[in-house]
């Protein structure tokens, strides 16, 4: 779990800018790929369906509908763990990248005698 203040700042917002960042790389590629679409459907380098390629093309369609029926399932899935969450009732004791250290009771003189016992 992304922590601001076990991980600090820099991870914490590094992170976040991965992520946004990621998420527009694939917009930008999925944005770039219809528009190449349509500038071939513009020019007419796509030739309507023929019946020659009619069983590639049902393959084709139930594939694309099979993996989109489990990105479905999926989204519904993370929403649903998301909704029912409950809230923690303590704070973490890691971060993404760092963990809590526990302060051990006592001072500079028990310290030193933990180390003299070995």
């Amino acid at each position: 779990v992304l922590d601001r203040k076990l991980d600090g700042n820099l991870v914490f917002f590094v992170e976040i800018l991965r992520v946004f960042g990621m998420l527009c790389l694939t917009y930008f590629v999925m944005a770039m790929f219809l528009l190449q679409l349509w500038r071939m459907s513009e020019r007419r380098s796509i030739s309507d369906c023929s019946g020659n390629l009619y069983l590639l093309e049902l393959g084709c369609v139930f594939l694309f509908e099979v993996r989109m029926m489990a990105d479905i399932r999926k989204g519904v899935s993370i929403m649903t763990l998301l909704w029912y969450r409950q809230a923690p009732r303590e704070p973490p004791k890691s971060g993404a990248i760092m963990v809590k250290e526990e302060a051990e009771p006592g001072g500079l003189i028990a310290r030193m005698a933990r180390l003299g016992r070995g």
